[in-house]
């Protein structure tokens, strides 16, 4: 998968979620911060990738799902789960700024072997 199609799954969400309901200030950043589970089912290319999301609202953090479908309407993965963080821009680069900040890490993978895969 391209890194530019797992980019746009993230901001098909995001916009949905929070861009679409105008509820950001200015100054507001928001950033993915988790993705629950991850699969694929289809490995074959296309050329052309659509991306439908869905989100649930009964919290205030919310998390949303999206699915990516060829152009044939073949289901090709399911990101769950989505994560969003409100922040500003200012907090975020004052973090990336500061060399004794201890912050986690980014990202946290945990590979399962699906079966029919090899």
């Amino acid at each position: 998968m391209y890194p530019i199609v797992l980019d746009a799954m993230i901001q098909t969400y995001a916009f949905k979620r929070v861009f679409a309901k105008a509820q950001l200030q200015k100054g507001q950043l928001v950033l993915p911060v988790g993705i629950r589970k991850f699969p694929w089912f289809s490995i074959e290319p296309t050329p052309v990738v659509y991306a439908y999301t869905t989100w649930d609202d009964s919290t205030d953090e919310g998390t949303g799902d999206v699915r990516l479908y060829s152009d044939q309407g073949i289901l090709l993965g399911l990101m769950e789960g989505i994560q969003l963080m409100t922040t500003s821009d200012h907090s975020f680069l004052r973090a990336l700024r500061a060399e004794e900040t201890d912050l986690p890490e980014f990202m946290h993978e945990i590979w399962k072997l699906s079966e029919g895969f090899t």
